[in-house]
């Protein structure tokens, strides 16, 4: 690429993309997931290739400091809501104890259904009080945040660019007439 345009198309990539990631982390807050999420949407740096310009928007979806694994899941949904992947349901077991419990407001989809299961143990009902030797769990359904981000700010970008490398032509002087 042209080196006198490589400061004009950094500059608008990297504005751009700060601005797909603040929007994702607006969307992350609106749609009420966890905050971490957040955090773990940044921007790398950008670089000159050989065919162009690029700049890498990262979503760390490992189990560390600065990471969200459940991410994914949001964006595109798990368990039977899963747009990507396999879909079914996660069976979830008891780690320190021998039973799950859920209590208030939760009930199955099928009381006599569960109450029939073999990973049925007990209903409170004066607690309202579920009891499981395990359960199967569905999966959340797509809450995407980044996606929409990316494609409400397109058109955006699209111009940011356009601009950039016009405005980069311009620097060189007036060897070159910019038509609209």
């Amino acid at each position: 690429m042209a080196k006198f345009l490589d400061r004009w198309m950094i500059k608008a990539l990297t504005e751009g993309a700060n601005q797909i990631v603040a929007n994702a982390r607006s969307n992350v807050s609106e749609k009420h997931l966890n905050s971490r999420i957040s955090s773990a949407i940044t921007v790398g740096d950008p670089q000159v290739t050989p065919t162009g310009y690029e700049i890498v928007i990262r979503l760390n979806l490992k189990d560390e400091p600065g990471g969200a694994p459940e991410a994914a899941a949001f964006e595109y949904g798990s368990g039977i809501h899963a747009t990507k992947g396999v879909r079914g349901t996660y069976e979830i077991l008891p780690r320190n104890k021998r039973a799950l419990a859920f209590r208030g407001g939760w009930s199955p989809e099928n009381p006599i259904g569960a109450m029939n299961s073999e990973k049925f143990i007990d209903y409170i009902d004066d607690e309202d009080l579920w009891i499981f030797k395990r359960v199967d769990h569905p999966g959340v359904a797509p809450r995407p945040f980044l996606a929409p981000a990316i494609v409400a700010y397109k058109p955006n970008l699209r111009t940011k660019i356009v601009n950039a490398f016009a405005s980069g032509m311009k620097s060189i002087g007036k060897r070159v007439e910019i038509i609209k």
